[in-house]
């Protein structure tokens, strides 16, 4: 411990600053729906209280001239009289940008499982 403040103090002219960046995130959401299979047929209707519980993540870093943000979030389906058509989404995106003097670039991706019924 007693050599920390030298070695510091010795190399903190190569080091770069970031600001990690965390923040949790947690949604319900209810819904009714009285057509969920959306059917033609009013004998194959069902009607269908919709629980969707979503716990979700952003996680990243910024620097002075880029910044990178991870959000993850993942979407649990509970159809209350039609258990068969629970799901389970998945939504992940990724975004990185860098600044300079002169131009700013941006890469930016995203993969996403989400339920589709009809």
């Amino acid at each position: 411990m007693k050599h920390l403040l030298p070695i510091m103090a010795v190399f903190s002219n190569t080091c770069q600053a970031l600001d990690w960046l965390f923040e949790p995130d947690l949604r319900a959401n209810e819904r009714y729906a009285d057509n969920v299979t959306m059917q033609a047929n009013p004998a194959s209707i069902i009607s269908s209280m919709i629980t969707t519980l979503s716990p979700g993540v952003m996680l990243g870093y910024q620097a002075e001239d880029n910044e990178l943000k991870t959000h993850f979030r993942w979407n649990e389906l509970i159809y209350h009289n039609a258990s068969s058509l629970d799901f389970s989404e998945k939504l992940l995106d990724v975004n990185h940008r860098y600044r300079s003097e002169r131009f700013t670039t941006s890469l930016a991706a995203a993969y996403y499982e989400q339920s589709s019924i009809n």
